[in-house]
C-alpha cells in the first residue's frame, strides 16, 4: 500500500470531513493488531502535521481543525477494543499525560494506545486533570513512569512547573519522559525531564530500561 497516497486520502478524508470515508481508509490499511501501530505512526501523524500546519497558514478554520481532529479520535477509539486485549500483560502501569491547558490530545492518546499494545496498563489524564490529581495518583499507585506530551511551544513553561511538582511532591522515584510536536520543531529546547522522546519505540526502549 502507497504510505504517501494513503496519508492524502487520510487528510483529505478529515477535511472533507467524513467519518466513513477516514474509517474505511482505517480498515483497509489495518488487517491485524500490529497494523494499528503502523497506522497511526505512519498516516495519522503525518496526517494531524498536515492538518496542523493548514491551520497555522490560514488555509483552514480553528472549526475544521477541532472537526477533523475529532475524526481522527473516533477513527481511534474504533480499535480500542482491540488495543485493550494487550493491556496489562506487563503489569506495570504508566501515566500519560498532556502538558497544562493545552486541547492536543490526539498524540498523547496515540502514546498510550501504543503502549497498551505493548503490554503496559496505562492510565490516560487529559489536560483537565490538575497536579494535585496527578500527584495524588502517582503516590497512590507507586507509579514510576510518567510521560507528559506537549504539542505547543507556549506551553513549555507549564510543563516544567508541572514536572518540577511531580519531582518536589511525588513519594517515589518517578521518571519522567516527554515529547511531542513542542520538542520535535525545536531540537534546541532543554527540559528539566529525565527523557525528551521522539518516537514510541525510543520510549519503549527506555521503559524496558527503567523495569
Amino acid at each position: 500500500m502507497n504510505t504517501t497516497h494513503t496519508i492524502e486520502e487520510f487528510t483529505q478524508a478529515l477535511l472533507k470531513p467524513s467519518m466513513y470515508d477516514a474509517l474505511a481508509i482505517s480498515e483497509k490499511y489495518i488487517n491485524e493488531d500490529n497494523d494499528i501501530k503502523k497506522f497511526w505512526e505512519n498516516i495519522i501523524v503525518p496526517s494531524m502535521y498536515i492538518i496542523g500546519n493548514k491551520w497555522a497558514n490560514a488555509e483552514i478554520t480553528v472549526g475544521e481543525e477541532h472537526t477533523a481532529t475529532s475524526i481522527c479520535q473516533r477513527v481511534m477509539a474504533e480499535y480500542y477494543e482491540k488495543i485493550l486485549m494487550h493491556s496489562e500483560q506487563n503489569k506495570e502501569k504508566i501515566i500519560v499525560t498532556i502538558s497544562p491547558n493545552e486541547l492536543h490530545q490526539v498524540g498523547a492518546r496515540m502514546v498510550a494506545d501504543l503502549l497498551e499494545l505493548n503490554g503496559y496498563d496505562v492510565e490516560f489524564l487529559n489536560s483537565s486533570c490538575t497536579i494535585e490529581t496527578i500527584l495524588d495518583k502517582i503516590n497512590n499507585q507507586n507509579i514510576r513512569n510518567v510521560i507528559i506530551s506537549t504539542t505547543l511551544v507556549s506551553s513549555l513553561n507549564s510543563t516544567e512547573n508541572l514536572i518540577t511538582n511531580i519531582r518536589k511532591n511525588s513519594t517515589e522515584k518517578v521518571k519522567i519522559y516527554v515529547g511531542g510536536q513542542a520538542y520535535t520543531s525545536d531540537k534546541s529546547i532543554e527540559t528539566n525531564a529525565d527523557v525528551c522522546i521522539s518516537n514510541v519505540d525510543e520510549l519503549l526502549e527506555h521503559l524496558k530500561e527503567n523495569k
